[in-house]
């Protein structure tokens, strides 16, 4: 099973807002350095500073479309962060999940404050927020976090990225067979343990002790 998680159309419409904004900043100051500032003046060297500031931001933008992204190859997860190396790892490394409701899902508070307002508003929010309610349009955004042991190893906001359940789905069905075999192993263990106890020899000595015993006194008896 290969697949890729990457930034979805929402992340992507942004972006794309990002780079069109660049681009009209860019040219209305390079049209502004090149007719109404002189190279001698301050604010020359500001727009042009500036100017550079937009070109840096252009150029990021192109590279937040690849990032941040998950290769999942087999058992194989490749993470590319936002910032750093390419970090891989498999997915038995993942130990447990946290699911969350996403704090910056505008929708998820709106129609909370929106439908029962004030403090029952928060109550609501603060409760989506910590465990995943069934029932819930799609459109609201989750946050999955997964670690290893204590470690924080990926965290992936649905609202955000595509494919971000079907990793999610994944790692859930590795985790319910992890904890199914966990269990078996702990009843097999404890069959094991309990087939295991066998009588020792100091068990068959006291027998043979008393076997003797017994029959002595049972002639001693008979001949008296």
């Amino acid at each position: 099973m290969t697949f890729e998680v990457h930034i979805n159309k929402r992340r992507k419409r942004k972006i794309l807002f990002g780079q069109i904004l660049c681009i009209l900043m860019i040219a209305a100051m390079g049209w502004s350095l090149t007719f109404c500032f002189g190279e001698g003046s301050s604010a020359y060297w500001l727009l042009a500073g500036l100017t550079g500031v937009f070109v840096c931001f252009l150029l990021l933008s192109f590279y937040f479309q690849r990032r941040p992204r998950i290769l999942v190859e087999g058992s194989i997860i490749t993470v590319y962060p936002v910032f750093g190396r390419a970090i891989r790892m498999t997915k038995y490394d993942i130990t447990s999940r946290k699911v969350k409701a996403d704090y910056t899902d505008q929708q998820i508070i709106s129609s909370a404050v929106s439908t029962w307002g004030g403090i029952p508003g928060y109550i609501f929010y603060d409760q989506l927020s910590k465990r995943k309610m069934t029932g819930l349009p799609k459109s609201c955004a989750w946050e999955y976090t997964y670690y290893k042991g204590k470690k924080k190893l990926i965290r992936i906001v649905s609202g955000e990225m595509e494919n971000a359940e079907r990793f999610d789905q994944m790692v859930c069905e590795y985790l319910k067979g992890k904890a199914a075999e966990s269990d078996w192993n702990s009843i097999s263990g404890n069959l094991e343990n309990q087939t295991e106890k066998k009588p020792t020899a100091l068990f068959w000595l006291g027998y043979m002790v008393f076997l003797v015993a017994f029959i002595i006194l049972t002639e001693y008896v008979r001949t008296k």
